[in-house]
Formats: C-alpha cells, structure tokens, sequence
C-alpha cells in the first residue's frame, strides 16, 4: 500500500482545488450567461406584450371603422356602397302618424276654374231606347274640367330700326334696339331663363339641355349657347350678390358647412353659409379659414355660427360658436351601439330629452327655459361624462387636455412595425376619450340650442343646402372652369334664396335677366 507523502497530499489537494475553482468558474460564467439571456428575454417578453396589445388594440380600431357608415359618423352616405345601414337607425323621432296627408290637411286639389280656356259641350241623343223623345233640361249641367298644356310655341319677334336725316344738319338718325339685341337674331330671355332653370336647378348636363330644348321647344342650339345664358344671369346677378351675403352676415344664427367639388380637375370645396331665410355659395382652392376668409362672410359675422367640430371655425372669435349635435349624436351611436359604451346611450337620451323640452317649450311661445331646468340639464350632462370616464378608466375630462392632443406616452404601431422597431409614441386617445374631452370642454357649444331657442339643435339647414350643388356634380359632373364654377355658385345662393324666401325661381331667373333681380329678392331694394 502506497502512503502519500504530506507534499503529495498536498499537490493533489491543490489539484483539486484548481479543478474546482475552474468548474466554478465555468458555472458562474454559465449563469452569468443565462442572467443575461434571462433579463434580454424579459426584455423581449415586454416588448411582445406591448406589441400584441397595440396590435389588438389596432384591430379593435380597425374592425369599428369597417363598422361605421353615413348613420354613426360623418361618412357621406355615398360611402355606404352596397351595404346601407337599416332606415330604423335615424335618429328622427317618430311621431306615430301613418304616412300621407293627416286628417284636416287641406289638400292641394285640382279644382275647377271659372274661366276655361275652351267649353265642350256634351250633346244628348234625341230619341230614348223606349223610341220616346228626350227633353233636355236646360238648367242641369254638370261640369267636368280637364287641364292639360299645349305643345310649347316658340316665337319670333322681328324689330325693325327705322332711319330718319335732319332736314337742316343732314344728321342720321336711327332708331336704338331693345337692350341684349346686339346681333341680327339672338335667344330671348324667356328661353335663356328655362335653359339657366334647367342646368342650374335642375341638374341637367349641357348635352341633356340643348336635347331638352330641342324635344321641347324645337330649337337646335349649341352647348355654348346654354354657357352663355348662364354667363348672362351671372352677370345680371353682380349687384344682388352682396344683398345676399350681408343678410347672411347680418343674421342672428347662421350655419356654415363646407364640401369638397372638383373644379379644372382638381379638388376645390364649396363653402355654404345658410339661414332660414338665405343661402350663399362659394368655390375655393382651400378648405380652410383661407376659403372661409375669401367668402366674405365669417370675417365679418357677429352672432352665432353653427358648425361640426372642425376647430378652424374657433378662429373666429367676433362670433358665437353652436355645435351641430347631429354629429354628435352619429358619434355616440357609433359609441353606443358599436363600442358598447353605455354613457354614449345615456347622453344620447339626454340631448334628445333637452331637444324635446326645447321643442315643446316653443309649441307654447316660450323663448328660454328656466333656470332650475338649465341647472338641472346641465348637471345631467356633466354626470353623464363623469360616468363615462370612469367606465373607461381615465380621469374626469372637466379641464383636461385639448381632445385632438396626445399626451401620454405609449406604444403605437403601423402595419409595418416589428418587435425590433417598436419604438415609444405618444397614445392615440380612443374614440371615447375624445367625445367625452370634446363634449366637456364644448359644453356650452353643445347645448347652446338650450340657451338660446334661436339656435337650432343641429346644422341640418346647411347640409341641406350642400347637398343640391353634390348632386350637381353627382348628375353634371366636375366644373371645367373656376369661372364655370363661380357662375354656378352665384346663381345657386340666389335660386336657393328665392326658394327659401317662397318666390317663384323661373320668375326669378327672368326678373334678373330684365335687371330687376335686386327688386326681385328685396323688394323695394332699386
């Protein structure tokens, strides 16, 4: 048996020491490895976390857009395509009458006329079936009319200039023409009226109207010959034009909207301020306060403006400001019945209660609400957002940051975002957020149809105004010209303003060709 020497001992000893310490070594380096591959793969975890949580919440906001339509947004209808929203989605409240003419209605029959053009007398035969003679009773006559029309006449009507000398001068003398008789024969205003109606009022595209005139009347005139009629009112139009726009801008409530038209091949917009009694067009470059600027009318107006949320219209600050809470109400449909979002129900009930209050206050000719009800309308309101910021977890909106800012920090993510690319953005807030921030720090905006009963409820005078010169483009087309387009917008704020005044527009049309288009509107104007 081999004794180990106390050196041979020892050397083993150290041996294994050495060898331990290099193992422990090697494991310390392994976990050293592993810590680090630990903390990066948390790292990465976090980073996943954040990325499927912003890429669900990017769904979410991808699936409720392919869910809004013309009846809970600002869509246009025409962006519904195929799949139109259900009709029991209106927010018009039913009123439980069948449709039609109610009981009492007067009516609007044909009734006989005292003076026809032509009498027909109906003869009796004068022998009866029996071979008996027939006495007619000369004082029973019953009466049966029928109106009709003519196939239209055209005339013609020839002026003769006759030509006198001086007997003493030797001057010429020549009798002067009618005034637009400037060529040797020409259209008169009766057939540049009905051509101005029809492309103007009616939609019709110019090829459609030279056909018109031609089925119609038995003319055969050119497209340009229309362009021209048009050219003439608008010209005979110069001086109603501002009557028109100075009583927009002296109203006490007026509505502005804006859309876009496709001018010269590119896009303009149509500005359109309206009253219950006036309307007024105008087609600029710019959408923006530069449009607003330019049509003369926002600079200038001093009452109560009523208007989407677009914060440009803020810019203007000599007026009082009313939001159209039909819009309002398509947001929060949105939000109510695609979101789930119970305080966008209780609000919409709430506007429609005070909208109802407002109504039947007027049926009685009361021109404001108390001040218990105000006071009481307004805590509901201010409940109502309250409510709805705690259920989705953010703090009271009453003096929080402006709706269209972003503020808190988060992850935000595009269509092409990686893990390895996800970077730190400001948080795009919700659809909640921003209607319930809106509908607080706008409070007074939104409810100002409660404050004043000269406001309207929404802007619904405006958009309707919009929506004829749409369907212009709709059925005509894009204007060629700015000068095209200008020409249309003048004769529209004055077809559009003897409609709303109750006036004859043909009458119209034919008073401003004869001058009298200033009379016409504003009687006693000249």
């Amino acid at each position: 048996m081999n004794i180990l020497t106390i050196e041979e001992h020892n050397t083993i000893i150290a041996e294994l020491i050495e060898k331990h310490d290099d193992e422990a070594a090697k494991d310390r380096a392994a976990i050293d490895a592993l810590t680090k591959e630990n903390a990066l793969l948390k790292d990465e975890l976090e980073i996943l976390k954040k990325t499927v949580a912003a890429l669900t919440a990017k769904v979410e906001e991808l699936e409720a857009k392919s869910k809004k339509n013309s009846k809970n947004s600002s869509k246009p209808p025409s962006s519904d395509g195929m799949k139109k929203p259900k009709a029991t989605q209106s927010m018009r409240e039913t009123t439980g009458r069948a449709s039609g003419g109610q009981k009492g209605h007067p009516g609007a029959n044909l009734e006989l006329k005292d003076q026809p053009d032509e009498v027909v007398v109906l003869q009796l035969k004068d022998i009866c079936e029996c071979g008996g003679k027939i006495q007619v009773n000369e004082g029973i006559i019953e009466k049966r009319q029928v109106t009709d029309i003519e196939p239209s006449k055209v005339i013609t009507i020839e002026y003769r200039a006759k030509e006198g000398k001086c007997e003493i001068c030797g001057k010429v003398h020549k009798a002067s023409f009618p005034e637009g008789l400037n060529a040797a024969a020409v259209y008169g205003p009766g057939i540049q009226a009905v051509l101005t109606y029809m492309i103007n009022y009616q939609h019709l595209p110019l090829e459609r109207a030279a056909e018109f005139a031609k089925e119609i009347y038995g003319i055969d005139l050119s497209q340009g010959t229309i362009i021209r009629a048009s050219k003439e009112v608008f010209d005979k139009l110069e001086e109603v034009d501002p009557l028109i726009k100075e009583e927009v801008i002296n109203s006490d409530v007026a509505g502005f909207d804006e859309s876009g038209m496709r001018v010269a091949g590119s896009l303009h917009w149509l500005h359109c301020a309206a009253t219950k009694d006036a309307v007024y067009y105008t087609i600029h470059k710019k959408r923006g306060k530069e449009g607003m600027d330019a049509a003369g009318i926002l600079p200038n107006f001093k009452g109560t403006a009523i208007h989407d949320h677009w914060k440009v219209y803020y810019k203007y600050t000599n007026c009082a400001h009313g939001e159209c809470n039909a819009h309002h109400l398509r947001h929060l449909v949105f939000l109510s019945d695609v979101m789930g979002q119970v305080w966008a129900t209780e609000m919409i009930c709430l506007l429609l209660r005070i909208k109802a209050h407002v109504d039947y206050s007027r049926l009685f000719d009361a021109n404001e609400l108390g001040g218990e009800d105000i006071e009481k309308y307004e805590g509901m309101y201010r409940a109502v957002i309250a409510s709805g910021a705690e259920a989705i977890g953010i703090a009271n909106p009453y003096g929080a940051v402006d709706p269209d800012q972003n503020q808190d920090n988060t992850i935000d993510i595009d269509n092409s975002t990686t893990v390895s690319s996800v970077k730190t953005k400001r948080r795009k807030k919700t659809e909640s957020e921003r209607m319930l921030i809106r509908l607080a720090q706008y409070e007074q905006e939104t409810l100002m149809f409660m404050y004043d009963f000269d406001v309207p409820f929404d802007n619904n005078i405006t958009e309707a105004s919009i929506r004829m010169p749409k369907l212009h483009q709709k059925i005509s087309g894009c204007f060629r010209t700015k000068d095209g387009a200008d020409v249309f917008a003048r004769i529209r704020s004055f077809i559009g303003t003897a409609k709303k005044k109750g006036k004859n527009i043909m009458e119209g049309i034919r008073a401003a060709l004869d001058g009298h288009g200033a009379d016409f509107l504003y009687p006693g104007t000249n």
